[in-house]
């Protein structure tokens, strides 16, 4: 089993940005890919799941942000876009992905879906908008690369299929994470 840091996925990541950048994303989700290879290895690094806060930042600047997300058992996310390219990589658990197109009207159409398990990666394009869902009763452990600053960039989210975008909300993906994470840990302590 090899050993996993943060300090040296972010290094290789920013590398992997810089050195490729017109394929940028590729580039990224490759190193992303022999990352969630050894799961073993991040969960040794990082420790227990329920432990760790849903949500974290271990990199943000203008051409790159990294972020660790964890889905408690049982959350159910909205719909919401990006709007620059994203690389998921999962070392842990399961996430369920729909993923949709905005629709002239600004509701949206469910296109495909897409289910991640544990050493599964992802390259979503910029225009992608998708809704995710942890339906098991395990923790999902994410590592979430996007291709330019997560939190400048304007988004969007979709409360509901039928409803018309707002802008995005990061307090409140923290607030649905953080509310799934103490349903999860009332529940199994």
């Amino acid at each position: 089993m090899g050993s996993f840091s943060i300090d040296q996925l972010v290094a290789d990541l920013v590398d992997a940005r810089r050195r490729s950048a017109s394929h940028a994303g590729a580039a990224v989700r490759e190193v992303m890919g022999r990352t969630v290879a050894e799961p073993s290895a991040i969960e040794a690094a990082l420790g227990d799941a329920a432990d760790l806060p849903t949500f974290s930042t271990w990199h943000n600047d203008d051409e790159l942000t990294v972020l660790h997300v964890l889905w408690p058992p049982g959350v159910d996310l909205f719909a919401h876009d990006h709007r620059m390219w994203a690389a998921i990589g999962l070392y842990g658990g399961r996430e369920d992905n729909a993923l949709f197109r905005t629709l002239p009207a600004g509701e949206l159409e469910l296109r495909d879906t897409k289910t991640l398990r544990s050493g599964d990666t992802v390259l979503l394009g910029d225009d992608t908008v998708h809704a995710v869902a942890n339906p098991s009763r395990e923790w999902t452990g994410a590592i979430h690369v996007y291709g330019g600053d997560y939190f400048t960039t304007g988004r969007r989210m979709w409360p509901t299929r039928d409803a018309q975008p707002e802008e995005f909300d990061a307090a409140r993906l923290t607030r649905v994470l953080d509310n799934a994470a103490r349903a999860a840990r009332s529940t199994s302590g």
